[in-house]
C-alpha cells in the first residue's frame, strides 16, 4: 500500500506511478518449502499457495516440474551457506513491480439482495457480477463472507494486473454506497437448508445438481432471463457465485468449485463440447451468461484462487489448441481428456504437474491464454486471448477509458476514485489564537463526464482546526496543528485517512510535548466522528516530557504487511537530546497504540524527517530517514521488523525528504531539500533503490 507524507502538503496525482513490489518474476518450484511465517509480499500472502487437499480435490494434483539437479544445487548452496557463514544469504530473484488496484481491504456497504446502482462501470458495460448465496440455516454470516470476498476479488484483480504489468485485468462489478472501492455483492437467501443442497451431488448443468437449483433461485431473485444470457441492467454479465454451504458432510467430498466453459453447454468433458478459439470479438466467450462457483469457506486462501480459476474458464481459457493444453488431440473428449488447462508451470490454470508447487502465475509463459501484447504471428495473436475479452479492462483509468478499479486510496478521502488534497497551514490563527494551525482539504471532482478528470473542487472543501467538533482538542497559541501530514488507509476500509501533527501541543502542564490527531475517511470525506488523538501520555514507557515535540515529522506505510498503513512519528527533543521515532500500529479499527499489536516500539532511528516506502522493490515497506547530516535506509521485512541499515551522505543538511516517480525507472526517486538554503532547491535526486 502506498502512502504519502510531506511537511505541510499531501497530494496524490490522478495516476501515480506504482512503485511497490510483489513476487519474483520467475516462479520457484521450491517455493512451497518456505514456512508460512516467512515474510512475503502482501499480494503473495493473499494468494498463498494451495494446500494439498485443494490440489487433490480439484480433479488432479497441483504439481510442478522439479529438476533434481536444480534441487540438489539449491540444497548444496544452502548447506554451504550454513557451514561457512552460520546463516543463509539468499539472493532475491528479479522482482516484478506491483500494481495496486485501490480496492479496500475490508468490505463496506449494506447487505442487499439486488444489484447496487450506480456502480463503478456503466450498467451496459460487460462485467463479472459477484453473488453470495446462503441456505436458510446459515443466515447472519454476510459480514465475514463479504470481507473475504472483497479480499478475494482484490487479490484476483491485482494478480492479473501484476502479470500484465498494469495493462489489463478483469472487470468485476464494483460500487456500494461506500464508493467504488468495494465489490458490489448481491446477497441471495436460498429456500432450503444446507443439507438439501449438499444432497444434490451433481455440479454440471447436465446433472441437474446444486448449481442448477441454486442458479434458478439466483435468477429469480435478480430478475435474470436465461433467454437473454442473464443480462443485468442492460449489460451482459458473467457471474461469480460464492455459496456458503457450511461443513460438507458428503463422502467422497465433491469438487470445491466449477465454472462454465464457453462453447461447452454440458460441461468441458461432454462429447459435444466445442471450444471457440477464434481471436475476434465474435468469440462465444464474449457473449456472457457464464457462471463460476465455489462451495468452500474462503478462510482457505486457495479458495480465492479457485474462483479466479473458474472465472478464467468463463473467459475462455484454456483452448484445446493452446501450445500447452491438457487436451490430447486425436483422442475423444471425456473425463480423462477434458482440456481447459495448461501443463507448463506454476499457474492458476495449469495442471497436472510432476511435483507440488505454489500457484502464483497467470499464464506463466504468456503463451497459452493471456498476453496483453502477444508477438505478431504467435498463438495468442492468432487465436483466442483472454486479454481481448470484453470482460477485461484497462487496469488504470485514462481520460478515454475507465480502469478496472479506482487508483489506490493514498489520497482519496471520500472513496470516489479521485485524488484529494490536504494542505497544512501550521501558522494559521484560529480566531484570536495565534499560530494554532489548521488543515484545508480540497476534493477531486469527476468533471464533465466519467471517466474524465475534473481536477480539484472547492464545493466540498473542509477546514479543520483543533476547535473542530469531535476532534477532542482545543486550539492553543503555537500548537502548529498541520505542521506535518501523513495519508494512508489506517483501518483498511478503502478510504484514505489523515494523520495531522501538532508538535507544539501542550500535554497537561508539559509545554510543547506534542500530539498526533487522526481523521478517518468515509463516503462523505474526512470525519472526526471516530477521530483519535495520540500523545505519549500513558503508552510510552519513557514517558512524556516538555519539549518532546511528538509529531515533529510523520510518514505512513504498511510496515507489518497486514494491508493497513502504520504511522512512524518523530519525537524531536533537540537541542537537548537526540530525536527518536515511534511506530503507531494500525488495526482493522484504526490505531491501538505504539508498535505491533499495540506494544511499545522505539525504532532505532535518529530523524528530522522520514519516509516509509518500498525502496528496493521487494514488496516490503522500508524506512528512509534523515538526521540532518546523512540519509539512513532501514530495510523492511513485511513483519514490522527493520534491519540492514545503510547510511549515505546527501548534500548539505538534508532536512526534507520526498519520494515519487521523477525518472523512468521502476523504483521511487528521492528528492532531498533544505528549505533554509537561499533557493530551497533540490540537492539530491537518485533512484532510491540504489542507496
Amino acid at each position: 500500500m502506498t502512502a504519502a507524507a510531506t511537511r505541510s502538503l499531501s497530494v496524490t496525482p490522478s495516476h501515480e506511478q506504482p512503485i511497490a513490489a510483489i513476487r519474483p518474476s520467475n516462479a520457484n518450484c521450491l517455493d512451497h518449502l518456505r514456512p508460512e511465517t516467512e515474510p512475503r509480499s502482501r499480494n503473495e500472502s493473499a494468494l498463498r499457495q494451495a494446500p494439498a487437499d485443494f490440489a487433490r480435490r480439484h480433479s488432479s494434483p497441483e504439481l510442478c516440474r522439479v529438476s533434481w539437479s536444480g534441487s540438489l544445487r539449491w540444497a548444496l548452496s544452502l548447506a554451504l551457506g550454513l557451514v561457512l557463514l552460520g546463516l543463509v544469504l539468499v539472493e532475491a530473484a528479479p522482482a516484478a513491480p506491483h500494481f495496486p488496484s485501490g480496492l479496500a481491504q475490508r468490505w463496506c456497504g449494506t447487505e442487499k439482495t439486488f444489484d447496487f446502482k450506480p456502480g463503478w462501470f456503466p450498467q451496459n458495460r460487460p462485467q463479472v457480477k459477484v453473488v453470495y448465496a446462503y441456505p436458510t440455516n446459515l443466515a447472519g454470516h454476510f459480514q465475514t463472507w463479504s470481507d473475504l470476498i472483497q479480499q478475494g476479488v482484490k487479490s484476483s484483480l491485482e494478480m492479473v494486473g501484476d502479470e500484465s504489468r498494469g495493462g489489463r485485468s478483469i472487470a468485476f462489478d464494483l460500487g456500494t454506497e461506500c464508493g467504488p472501492r468495494h465489490v458490489d455483492i448481491a446477497s441471495i437467501p436460498l429456500k432450503h437448508d444446507s443439507l438439501h443442497y449438499q444432497d444434490l451431488l451433481g455440479d454440471s448443468p447436465n446433472e441437474g445438481g446444486r448449481s442448477t437449483e441454486i442458479q434458478k433461485e439466483i435468477r429469480s431473485a435478480l430478475g435474470l432471463d436465461p433467454g437473454l444470457r442473464d443480462s443485468l441492467g442492460g449489460g451482459i454479465r458473467n457471474y461469480a457465485v460464492y455459496v456458503n454451504l457450511g461443513t460438507i458432510f458428503k463422502n467422497p467430498d465433491p469438487p470445491p468449485a466449477r465454472g462454465d466453459v464457453p462453447g461447452c453447454p454440458q460441461g468441458g468433458s461432454a462429447p459435444n463440447c466445442k471450444p471457440d478459439d477464434r481471436p475476434g470479438f465474435e468469440n462465444v466467450a464474449n457473449s456472457g451468461g457464464y457462471w463460476a462457483w465455489t462451495w468452500r469457506s474462503l478462510n482457505v486462501p486457495s479458495m480465492r484462487l479457485a474462483m479466479l480459476h473458474e472465472v478464467t474458464h468463463n473467459l475462455g481459457a484454456v483452448q484445446d489448441t493452446a501450445p500447452h493444453s491438457t487436451f490430447i488431440s486425436g483422442q475423444p473428449r471425456g473425463p480423462t481428456n477434458p482440456g481447459g488447462h495448461c501443463t507448463d508451470g506454476s499457474d492458476v490454470m495449469c495442471r497436472p504437474r510432476p511435483g507440488p508447487c505454489a500457484v502464483e502465475r497467470y499464464d506463466c509463459n504468456k503463451d497459452d491464454y493471456f498476453n496483453v501484447a502477444p508477438p505478431p504471428g504467435s498463438y495468442l495473436d492468432t487465436h483466442w486471448n483472454v486479454a481481448k475479452s470484453v470482460f477485461t479492462c484497462s487496469y488504470y483509468s485514462s481520460p478515454s477509458e475507465r480502469g478496472c478499479a479506482p487508483q489506490p486510496a493514498t489520497g482519496d478521502f471520500n472513496g470516489d476514485g479521485r485524488g484529494d488534497l490536504a494542505v497544512g497551514v501550521p501558522a494559521e490563527d484560529v480566531g484570536p489564537v495565534a499560530n494554532a494551525g489548521a488543515v484545508n482539504v480540497l476534493y477531486g471532482s469527476f468533471g464533465a463526464g466519467a471517466p474524465s478528470f475534473g481536477g480539484l473542487s472547492s464545493s466540498q472543501d473542509q477546514f479543520w482546526d483543533q476547535n473542530s467538533p469531535d476532534l477532542l482538542a482545543a486550539a492553543e497559541t503555537g500548537d502548529r496543528f498541520g505542521d506535518r501530514l501523513a495519508m494512508g488507509d489506517f483501518n483498511g476500509d478503502g478510504f484514505a485517512d489523515l494523520a495531522v501533527g501538532a508538535p507544539r501541543e501542550d500535554v497537561g502542564s508539559l509545554a510543547n510535548a506534542g500530539a498526533v490527531h487522526v481523521l478517518y475517511g468515509s463516503a462523505a470525506g474526512l470525519s472526526a466522528s471516530v477521530a483519535q488523538t495520540w500523545t505519549q501520555l500513558g503508552i510510552d514507557p519513557e514517558g512524556v516530557e516538555a519539549g518532546d515535540r511528538f509529531g515533529a515529522a510523520l510518514t505512513a506505510g504498511d510496515i507489518d504487511g497486514d494491508g493497513m498503513d502504520d504511522v512512524a512519528v518523530v519525537i524531536d527533543r533537540s537541542p537537548f537530546d537526540i530525536p527518536e521515532v515511534r511506530l503507531l500500529h494500525s488495526t482493522g479499527t484504526g490505531f491501538t497504540g505504539f508498535g505491533t499489536g499495540g506494544a511499545f516500539t522505539t525504532l532505532p532511528v535518529q530523524a528530522v524527517d522520514l519516509q516509509l516506502r518500498d525502496l528496493d522493490l521487494d514488496g516490503h515497506t522500508d524506512l528512509l530517514a534523515s538526521d540532518g547530516t546523512q540519509l539512513s535506509w532501514w530495510h523492511g521485512f513485511g513483519n514490522g521488523n527493520l534491519a540492514a541499515r545503510v547510511d549515505r551522505a546527501a548534500g548539505s543538511e538534508p532536512t526534507n525528504l520526498d519520494l515519487g516517480a521523477v525518472g523512468t525507472g521502476p523504483g521511487p526517486d528521492l528528492l532531498v531539500t533544505n528549505p533554509t538554503s537561499p533557493f530551497a532547491q533540490i540537492s539530491y535526486l537518485t533512484n532510491a533503490s540504489q542507496l
